[in-house]
C-alpha cells in the first residue's frame, strides 16, 4: 500500500451486482476524501475473482463474498464495520475513513459512537452530522479564543 498508514480496500468480482452498485459510490468517496478532505488514506480495489493475484490476496485476507471492504492500519487488516450487511454509499465510506484518520474527528466521533451525543446515534453516517457540528464548534472556539 505504498507505505500509507491507512487504506480501505474493496475486494470485488466483475460479475457481482452489489459490487457494480458500489462502484460509483466508491469512486465518488475516494474523490471526496482526496480533494475535499485532503485525506491521505489509500482507497483501492482488488479484482478478487478474475486474476490470480487478486484471488491470492482474497485468500490471504479470508474474503468469502463480494464486495468485501477491509480497513488496513499500518498494513494490518481490520474489519470494516460501518453499517454491516447494508449497501454502502459515499457518506458511509467517507464517514468511516475520516472518523478513523482525522484526530479531531476521531475523538468527536468516538464520543458520538459511544453514546455521549444527545442524539444517541451509533456508528452510522448520520453520526457524521453530529460529529461535524461538534467539530465546527471546536474550530470556531479556536478562532475566537
Amino acid at each position: 500500500m505504498n507505505g500509507s498508514r491507512y487504506a480501505l480496500v474493496e475486494f470485488y468480482a466483475p460479475w457481482c451486482s452489489a459490487c457494480k452498485a458500489l462502484q460509483t459510490e466508491y469512486l465518488i468517496a475516494a474523490a471526496q476524501l482526496k480533494y475535499t478532505y485532503n485525506n491521505e488514506a489509500v482507497i483501492a480495489k482488488v479484482d478478487a475473482d478474475s486474476t490470480a493475484e487478486g484471488q491470492a490476496l482474497a485468500a490471504r485476507f479470508n474474503v468469502t463474498g463480494f464486495p468485501t471492504l477491509i480497513w488496513f492500519v499500518n498494513g494490518r487488516p481490520q474489519p470494516y464495520t460501518q453499517n454491516p450487511g447494508k449497501q454502502q454509499d459515499r457518506s458511509d465510506l467517507v464517514f468511516w475513513v475520516v472518523s478513523k484518520t482525522d484526530d479531531i474527528t476521531r475523538a468527536l466521533t468516538d464520543q458520538v459512537c459511544l453514546g455521549r451525543c444527545p442524539l444517541k446515534m451509533r456508528n452510522d453516517a448520520r453520526a457524521l452530522e453530529c460529529a461535524a457540528l461538534l467539530l465546527l464548534t471546536h474550530r470556531l472556539l479556536l478562532l475566537c479564543c
